[in-house]
């Protein structure tokens, strides 16, 4: 299960992952992932060298604001094997802004099997 979590957590700094974007050297040390958010697909930008800190705040592709995550959701279904659901909440769900949220999410494919991830956040202008 390790290889499996840590997979997941790797996936979840995208989410705040399937693609790295490398722009430019501002840009160098980012990842990016399209996320579904309440209807509405983004690109999200997130340090990729922040595995371990996984409440960064996500840059929207095109400037047009941030993501704060408040919660994360990872799903894992192994080929042939049962599903793995794994929640973190920041702040054991009492810490972040009080705004409306969205709920975003991604799915990924993976030669071991298939996972999801679900990312709770304040959007922010």
């Amino acid at each position: 299960m390790p290889v499996i979590s840590r997979r997941l957590a790797a996936a979840a700094v995208l989410a705040v992952g399937a693609a790295a974007g490398v722009a430019s050297s501002a840009q160098a040390a980012q990842q990016t992932i399209p996320l579904m958010c309440d209807g509405t697909l983004l690109t999200v930008r997130t340090p990729s060298n922040n595995a371990n800190q996984s409440y960064s705040v996500g840059q929207i592709d095109g400037g047009s604001g941030h993501l704060i995550p408040l919660s994360f959701t990872f799903t894992f279904t192994p080929t042939g094997g049962s599903t793995i659901t794994q929640t973190s909440v920041k702040g054991s769900g009492h810490a972040g802004p009080k705004d409306p949220t969205v709920t975003c999410t991604a799915t990924f494919d993976d030669p071991d099997g298939t996972g999801t991830i679900s990312v709770t956040a304040v959007p922010r202008p």
